[in-house]
């Protein structure tokens, strides 16, 4: 079949039904999807995409500086400590550390760490005044490396934390795409369409405010429990 911008159907009675399709505006439409899309990522990312998206090949590592940037964006981080303790000397030091959640929020907590310690295996939270429903969350375990140990892991947000923002990300992403392409089959840009755009700014901007800068508190308190040698975050 020749390429073309129309597709004919037979018919009864010998007629070609024949359809042009048309979209107007469809690259700055596309253009503005992508941002909301980028935007959403940013506080929900789906670790399974993202990992389908790495190019396994020997240039890859050239640009992962420039891939690491893109990664502390997101409100997820991994971390290494490396330690001269042994593995049963870091244990004791975190569970001297590391206090159970208290049942009332308000009550001040005596250790700086709060959470538990299983083994070899960990989850904790750095004890704050106040609340900040976006710190941290680290699970990390530990293992024998060389004289020493080796601690690593991951911080990242509560789930139910990146649930609720992720729905009210969607909720007016989807609003203000519908709101731009009307402006842009309008011709015209009304100031009602910035209000969702405000609120995906305002909630990605609160979500890495109250994210980023405890992780580099939090590792800091760990790093000074197990008498790290060395610490490394990306």
């Amino acid at each position: 079949m020749p390429p073309g911008k129309s597709c004919g159907y037979f018919t009864p009675n010998h007629h070609i039904l024949i359809v042009t399709p048309s979209w107007s505006d469809g690259k700055s439409e596309l253009a503005i999807r992508r941002g909301v899309g980028k935007l959403i990522s940013m506080v929900a990312p789906d670790a399974e995409a993202a990992a389908a998206d790495t190019l396994e090949v020997s240039w890859a590592k050239q640009r992962r500086g420039r891939q690491t940037h893109t990664m502390n964006l997101l409100p997820h981080r991994r971390f290494t400590l490396e330690t001269r303790l042994s593995p049963a000397e870091v244990v004791a030091r975190l569970r001297g550390a590391v206090e159970p959640p208290k049942t009332f929020a308000f009550s001040r907590a005596e250790r700086p760490l709060i959470g538990h310690v299983d083994g070899a295996a960990f989850e904790v939270i750095r004890a704050i005044r106040g609340r900040n429903s976006f710190i941290p969350r680290v699970r990390g375990t530990i293992e024998p490396a060389g004289g020493g140990s080796r601690i690593t892991g991951t911080m990242r947000i509560h789930d139910l934390v990146i649930v609720f923002i992720g729905a009210f990300l969607l909720m007016a992403g989807s609003v203000f795409i519908r709101m731009a392409v009307d402006d842009l089959r309008s011709g015209r840009l009304d100031a009602p369409t910035l209000i969702p755009l405000g609120v995906l700014v305002f909630l990605t901007a609160m979500t890495l405010i109250g994210f980023v800068p405890e992780t580099h508190r939090t590792l800091a308190e760990l790093r000074h429990v197990v008498d790290a040698s060395t610490a490394e975050m990306h």
